[in-house]
């Protein structure tokens, strides 16, 4: 399993990548409230979607450096239940988040075609991903960590059967949507130019995706920001 990453550097980058993440989320809470004291409830709303994934993409980032840093077969069966339930419930989450509703406040917040483009796109990998790998996690989920079969045989068979690789594929790729989500978002926030938006806080957002700040996507915020 950790051939399939370059073990050290990799974890590396997930530890910066969460403490980027973690940045962020503070920084975030600044333009919350900024949002939030003019009662304009269908951004604070794009703003809470927005630290959701955040904070799960965190989760994923740290989880994924876990398994591979581990050297224990016990510990690393254990991160990995612990991130099949994390993603299981991500789904779940997301797909009440995530509803028609919100998706016409986002669009009349910001009703420029490559933002409302992206926002399907998203949507679509986001069912594709649930669709093919939602069984997988349940059975996980409801037999070796958020609930015990008490048939302790059934538990056992269940994580001999626990396919590491594809949990660490799957976590991989949501990790890759999560990027590609804030990335749709940054512009989004840095439109709402009256919040007295920082440049600390729009560099720090461009890089909890691990973006530099002088990057295409950067300079795509600030064009979009005026």
């Amino acid at each position: 399993m950790r051939k399939l990453f370059p073990t050290r550097r990799f974890v590396r980058s997930l530890r910066v990548e969460s403490s980027r993440i973690s940045k962020a989320l503070d920084l975030s809470d600044e333009l919350r409230s900024l949002v939030q004291a003019t009662h304009d409830n269908a951004f604070v709303r794009v703003v809470n979607m927005y630290q959701f994934v955040l904070i799960c993409q965190r989760d994923v980032a740290l989880l994924i450096a876990d398994i591979i840093d581990s050297k224990d077969r016990a510990r690393t069966q254990l991160y990995v239940r612990v991130l099949a339930l994390v993603l299981s419930e991500f789904f779940e989450d997301l797909e009440v988040l995530f509803n028609n509703e919100f998706r016409k406040q986002f669009e009349s917040l910001f009703p420029r075609e490559d933002v409302r483009s992206g926002l399907r796109d998203v949507c679509r990998t986001l069912s594709q991903l649930r669709q093919c790998h939602d069984p997988t996690l349940r059975a996980i989920r409801n037999t070796v960590i958020a609930h015990r079969e008490h048939d302790v045989t059934a538990q056992l068979a269940a994580l001999a059967s626990l396919d590491q690789g594809r949990i660490l594929d799957l976590a991989m790729a949501v990790k890759m949507w999560q990027a590609s989500f804030v990335l749709l978002w940054i512009p989004v926030l840095q439109a709402r130019s009256r919040f007295n938006w920082s440049k600390s806080l729009r560099n720090t957002l461009v890089e909890s995706l691990g973006l530099p700040p002088n990057s295409a996507a950067a300079g795509d915020v600030k064009k979009h920001g005026a």
